[in-house]
């Protein structure tokens, strides 16, 4: 099956120009489709570093999770998705301690509560978990 989809971060420069963060992606993903119609969507998220950082979790490391996951044959909403990788993600996770029950007890944190601190910190985790249990990569660079 020939992946249709291709989902890229870049930047608009000083000149206006748009330039992608991975070009090589990009002409091999064109090479596989010559002569397709597409459809482009490009979304400028705002020169703020914790802006880019929540548009970035939201419309790339959520959508290429929710891919690896069909990947494996498990079908889940953009919700379920986000839910799944909070659970394995300790940085989005605020642990209390229970008197009553005698154990640390676990809530869900959103992305967007996190300091850019502890952002940078959440995103190099989904690196390595996206490189070890799914075996895709992200790209670093592309949040700093």
């Amino acid at each position: 099956m020939i992946n249709k989809e291709l989902r890229l971060t870049g930047k608009i420069g000083n000149d206006g120009r748009l330039y992608i963060n991975d070009q090589p992606a990009l002409d091999f993903f064109g090479r596989k489709h010559k002569e397709h119609k597409v459809i482009i969507k490009v979304k400028a998220v705002g020169k703020e570093l914790s802006g880019y950082m929540r548009a970035y979790y939201r419309e790339f490391i959520i959508p290429e999770f929710r891919k690896a996951y069909m990947n494996l044959g498990e079908y889940l909403t953009l919700s379920e998705t986000e839910e799944k990788i909070t659970e394995l993600t300790p940085m989005l996770q605020k642990e209390e301690w229970s008197d009553e029950k005698g154990r640390y007890l676990a809530h869900p944190k959103k992305f967007e509560d996190l300091d850019s601190y502890a952002a940078v910190h959440c995103l190099t985790h989904l690196k390595q978990m996206a490189a070890m249990d799914f075996g895709f990569d992200i790209d670093e660079e592309q949040f700093y």
